[in-house]
C-alpha cells in the first residue's frame, strides 16, 4: 500500500455528534481500493474527538468552543 486517506461523511460536527469515517487504499499499481471499517484500526489522534468506535463512527466531544478534532485509521 502506497497510501491511506480518511474521508468523512461531515467534516463539521455539533457538539455530541457523530459521523461515519471512511479509509481508502492507494496501491503502488495505482489502484484505489475502499477499506472495510473493520479492516482498520480506529483512533482519535489529536483535537477534541471524545470516540471512534470500531466501525469508524467518529463522537464529537463537548468542548464549549470551535476546534479541530484529528482521527488517524491504521
Amino acid at each position: 500500500m502506497q497510501n491511506l486517506a480518511v474521508t468523512a461523511a461531515s467534516t463539521s460536527l455539533n457538539e455530541g455528534a457523530a459521523t461515519q469515517l471512511a479509509a481508502t487504499a492507494t496501491y503502488t499499481d495505482g489502484t484505489v481500493l475502499p477499506l472495510a471499517p473493520g479492516a482498520v484500526t480506529w483512533r482519535v489522534s489529536s483535537g477534541w474527538l471524545a470516540s471512534v468506535s470500531s466501525s469508524g463512527l467518529a463522537t464529537a466531544a463537548v468542548v464549549y468552543q470551535t476546534t479541530n478534532g484529528v482521527a488517524r485509521a491504521d
